[in-house]
């Protein structure tokens, strides 16, 4: 069982007449994978993915030429820009377990248009998922923009947050450190709509 200590400045929702907690326990999941996909109503592929194994914190980014990011369990750091390419260290951090503050993992954007995304992203397949966040081409803004974040536990007030696009924000606490996932529907800059 991990224990994590609640920073005495973080916000926790108690029960009424419950003494304010100073360590949280709990079992971080070591082997959790979420996939974003998107979808036209008719066929689902696969935006990205998050991975995190008892080996380290890995994004996939299948637009472009397939960029990897990873963060190891020692604090490695390394990003793939293509699959059959060799790995480009980024600097070594502090180890996972061990993990203050925050570190963006990686970041990419794409246009989703079905156009798009049909000769780009892979299909969804059949293989199971851990979790999987579905996000509809038809009503969002044509380009997304992706920012997977590694935040301390407690600490989403060092998240850096745009505030020209509308956000999705997903937190994931039961992995240690906490994952912090970040859309921003771009309405302007790259793309505007257009038909589907």
């Amino acid at each position: 069982m991990t224990r994590a200590e609640v920073p005495p400045d973080a916000t926790v929702l108690t029960e009424l007449g419950s003494a304010r907690p100073t360590h949280v326990s709990y079992d971080p999941a070591r082997t959790l994978q979420i996939c974003w996909v998107v979808t036209n109503g008719r066929a689902r592929w696969k935006l990205f993915w998050v991975t995190r194994r008892k080996s380290g914190v890995y994004l996939s980014l299948p637009f472009g030429p397939g960029i990897h990011y990873s963060y190891h369990s020692d604090g490695t750091f390394h990003t793939r820009p293509a699959p059959n390419e060799p790995q480009t260290p980024l600097g070594k951090g502090l180890a996972l377990d061990q993990f203050r503050g925050i570190r963006s993992l990686g970041y990419g954007g794409m246009n989703i248009t079905t156009k798009s995304i049909s000769r780009r992203l892979p299909p969804l397949g059949r293989k199971p998922v851990g979790r999987l966040i579905v996000l509809d081409n038809r009503v969002l803004s044509n380009w997304l923009h992706t920012y997977v974040w590694l935040i301390e536990p407690f600490r989403l007030g060092l998240l850096p947050l745009m505030v020209d696009m509308p956000l999705h924000l997903h937190v994931l606490t039961h992995v240690t450190p906490w994952l912090a996932i970040a859309i921003y529907e771009d309405r302007q800059g790259m793309s505007g709509r257009a038909p589907r």
